[in-house]
């Protein structure tokens, strides 16, 4: 394997001696943003090193630079193919990369590595995969010297005709922050050339003003560039088109997490998987509503929690990659068979809440579930009876039977899991009350989460656990007990979501005695959202470098909404149960957008903090309209059989 490695990187220090140009590469980013336009891979050709360990090579080349890849590979990827597991070590590796130029020659040689243990890539750690780029396109040309004047030429296109007060004004920045240029557009589509300004690099921004100059919004979805060649920087700007849907997100994973495990699968982020998402996103600002409108002081992450119900679909369901399928027959999740398995007797369809049909603890000591739920009873369609039956007593248990069709809905699927998971909150209280095993902890667990200033943020990850091992599991005992004196357990709480421990080293670090899935899910979670949110930094020691995109198209996020509303009911003013409508759904929606200065807004990107930010706070604030409008509580709960 080393001899392997020496070869390769032989070839880049040799080029690197002969550098005299090295200026005129192109930066590692855009190398490997060329590489990334990579699309097919010619088929392997076995290689033996001198060490007589074989090898497979893979070789390709993208259209826009004449960039060749060379791929090389311990063994042939099943999980994951080849092209996708370039540009995903492409982006691992770029920190490290040596970059070289030959004396006369625009070729510029590029080699990283991925370590076997998931480390940081380095070229003396063990590895089963190395990419080389060689970028043999254009260079692009020096910028002006200093103090030379720059022409700026601008292009706006796509601002809304009907919009005739709208003006576009762009600024340039230059890094030291000493020199601001702005310029405004009317709508429509026009050129125009500001004055000229000291050359350099500069920042682009954009916004969208009324004729008065008054900021009317500043909308995410104007996308700018800008480029220098020779004395003229040209700039781009393009209005009203929402950045594309784009990556992949890996799950079925264990830890520590590796490229070369065979467990692994992955879905790609297109515009086919999006209104599932949004979905259950819709289902998790829902859950994390339920849960302040029940104890307002509690904190959590926002993104973890509210996120979580999509992290559940991916571990739990059967077989996520038939979604399109499915999609284009009806709105379940699942077709045949993985359909009518998830609804036998005891499965509790895709999210897999199989106890959704028993109350979770005592009614004597206030135990409900979900059928309990005023919102729930319409969809779901069987009596609290047969929630409480005990079959001994010859009656009918709803445990028997095969679940309601609606769990595979995809608009009530998630919203059932929120319900579930809210249960388990309040199931977790009331057990600790008096005889729980958690009894010593669980308030001043409660306590502690309530303090804005206090480091306790993984509430979704003891919510997990409960879910995936029971209100009575050790890990989740555990889990409360570091919750309940953190300053004792600095080290475990440090380490609780560290993705590169397995069972062993978790349970010495941070306990639990808990071993395969139950040490697993909680983590998992948040290691499949990590990958959607973007966050490099938590994954770095995984050798992952998501790239990921997933825009809301904020009209069809409304649709959703209205959708997952309607399978939830209310009583009204004048006694009658009904669905929510989607009329009721959409000006509550409306007005929410409204409230929050975004109704000139477009999109909203998932995959950016900030963006996914207002998100959140844009469905939070249609659930509250909606509940002040029809005048009800989403966490109302009944002993009636309101539906029938």
């Amino acid at each position: 394997m080393r001899t392997i490695l020496k070869l390769f990187l032989g070839v880049a220090l040799l080029t690197s001696a002969a550098i005299s140009h090295a200026a005129t590469c192109p930066d590692v980013q855009t190398a490997i943003d060329d590489a990334a336009q990579l699309t097919t891979l010619n088929s392997p050709t076995s290689h033996t090193n001198p060490s007589g360990q074989s090898y497979f090579l893979y070789t390709g080349a993208t259209s826009l630079k004449s960039t060749t890849i060379n791929y090389y590979t311990l063994s042939q990827p099943t999980q994951v193919t080849p092209v996708v597991q370039v540009k995903r070590l492409a982006s691992a590796f770029q920190a490290a990369t040596p970059q070289a130029v030959a004396d006369g020659s625009t070729s510029c040689v590029y080699l990283g590595a991925m370590s076997t243990d998931g480390a940081t890539p380095t070229f003396t750690a063990p590895w089963n995969q190395v990419i080389q780029i060689i970028f043999s396109g254009s260079v692009p040309p020096p910028p002006p010297p200093p103090g030379q004047a720059v022409a700026v030429s601008t292009n706006i296109t796509g601002l809304p005709s009907s919009d005739l007060d709208a003006t576009v004004k762009i600024t340039l920045t230059s890094t030291d922050g000493k020199t601001t240029i702005s310029a405004t557009q009317p709508a429509g589509t026009h050129s125009f050339s500001s004055s000229t300004v000291p050359s350099g690099t500069y920042s682009l921004t954009a916004a969208e003003y009324t004729s008065t100059g008054e900021i009317t919004y500043i909308p995410t979805n104007i996308q700018g560039s800008y480029s220098i060649s020779g004395s003229a920087m040209t700039i781009a700007i393009t209005y009203g088109v929402a950045p594309p849907v784009s990556g992949e997100v890996i799950y079925h994973i264990t830890f520590p997490y590796s490229p070369s495990q065979t467990t692994a699968e992955n879905i790609p982020l297109d515009t086919t998987y999006t209104d599932l998402i949004m979905a259950n996103y819709v289902a998790g600002t829902l859950y994390g509503h339920l849960i302040k409108e029940n104890q307002p002081a509690l904190h959590f992450n926002q993104d973890y929690l509210q996120g979580s119900l999509m992290a559940q679909l991916m571990q739990e369901n059967n077989n996520l990659h038939t979604y399109p399928t499915a999609k284009a027959k009806s709105n379940n999740i699942n077709i045949e068979p993985e359909y009518s398995t998830l609804l036998l007797p005891g499965q509790g369809g895709p999210y897999q809440i199989n106890n959704y049909s028993v109350r979770l603890w005592d009614k004597a000591d206030g135990g409900i579930g979900i059928i309990n739920f005023i919102a729930m009873q319409q969809s779901l369609g069987y009596t609290i009876a047969m929630q409480d039956c005990v079959e001994s007593k010859g009656c009918t248990t709803q445990t028997s039977q095969n679940g309601p069709a609606v769990l595979e809905n995809k608009y009530f699927g998630p919203i059932a899991a929120a319900y579930f998971q809210y249960t388990d909150l309040l199931q977790l209280a009331g057990i600790n009350k008096q005889y729980g095993p958690q009894k010593d902890t669980w308030g001043p667990c409660m306590a502690n989460a309530s303090i804005a200033s206090n480091p306790i943020d993984f509430l979704e990850m003891i919510l997990n656990a409960s879910y995936n091992a029971g209100s009575y599991s050790s890990i989740i005992t555990r889990y409360i007990g570091i919750c309940a004196a953190p300053t004792q357990n600095v080290t475990a709480l440090q380490n609780i979501d560290n993705y590169m421990l397995d069972d062993s080293s978790y349970n010495k670090i941070v306990g639990g005695d808990s071993s395969g899935t139950f040490i697993l899910y909680p983590r998992q979670v948040r290691f499949y959202l990590d990958e959607l949110y973007n966050n490099t930094a938590r994954l770095a020691s995984s050798g992952l470098v998501p790239n990921n995109s997933m825009p809301f198209d904020l009209t069809l996020l409304r649709t959703v909404f209205a959708n997952s509303m309607h399978t939830l009911a209310y009583v009204n003013t004048s006694g009658t149960y009904n669905f929510i409508s989607a009329i009721a759904a959409n000006a509550a929606f409306d007005s929410a957008r409204a409230s929050l200065n975004l109704t000139g807004t477009s999109s909203l990107n998932l995959s950016v903090a900030s963006e996914r930010a207002q998100i959140f706070a844009l469905l939070d604030a249609a659930l509250t309209n909606v509940e002040t409008s029809l005048n009800f509580k989403f966490t109302a709960t009944t002993e009636k059989d309101l539906w029938k």
